[in-house]
C-alpha cells in the first residue's frame, strides 16, 4: 500500500526544502546541549522566579529543595504539580518555612494552606506558586500541606 502510494504520487511533497544548512555553519563549531541531570531540578531560591520553578516542574516532572524541620534536621522535599497563582488567592497570615540552597543560604518564606491539601509559597520575585504534591525524603508522596507540616515554624 505504501509503495503503491509512492508510485501513484499521492503523497504530499514538502512545501519548501529547508535542507541542511551546512554552508551557514561551516565557520562555526557545533555546540551540543548539556545533559539534563537531577541537579538541574534543585531550586535556586535566590535566583529563580515563580515562573522558572513552574516551568522546570513541567519540563523535568518535579523539582526539589532542602528544608529544615522543627527538630533542626535537613531533609529533601520534592515538589510536584506546581502552578503560579495570584497573590490575591492567599491570605494575610502564612506559616514560616526555612528552605535551603546548595550554597548553604537559608531562605525563610511564607507558606499558606489552600484548603484542598495544596499550599502556596512566595518566591523571590514576590510571585506565588501553588504546590499540590510533595514527596518528603524517605516518605511517600502526599498532599503538599501534609508534607510540609513538620517544617512549619511556630510563630
Amino acid at each position: 500500500m505504501l509503495i503503491q502510494g509512492l508510485r501513484d504520487g499521492v503523497y504530499v511533497p514538502p512545501r519548501q526544502n529547508t535542507g541542511w544548512r551546512a554552508e551557514e555553519l561551516s565557520d562555526e563549531q557545533l555546540v551540543h546541549a548539556p545533559k539534563v541531570t537531577k541537579a538541574d531540578g534543585h531550586i535556586k531560591w535566590t535566583k529563580w522566579t515563580g515562573d522558572d520553578i513552574v516551568r522546570r516542574v513541567r519540563v523535568l516532572g518535579s523539582v526539589w529543595t532542602h528544608a529544615v524541620n522543627k527538630k533542626g534536621d535537613k531533609k529533601r522535599l520534592i515538589f510536584q504539580d506546581a502552578e503560579t497563582i495570584s497573590s490575591k488567592d492567599i491570605g494575610n497570615h502564612g506559616a514560616k518555612v526555612r528552605l535551603l540552597e546548595d550554597t548553604g543560604v537559608v531562605l525563610e518564606t511564607r507558606v499558606w494552606d489552600q484548603g484542598d491539601g495544596s499550599c502556596a509559597i512566595r518566591t523571590l520575585d514576590d510571585s506565588v506558586i501553588r504546590v499540590k504534591k510533595i514527596k518528603e525524603e524517605g516518605k511517600p508522596q502526599r498532599d503538599a500541606m501534609a508534607g510540609l507540616r513538620g517544617y512549619l515554624a511556630d510563630d
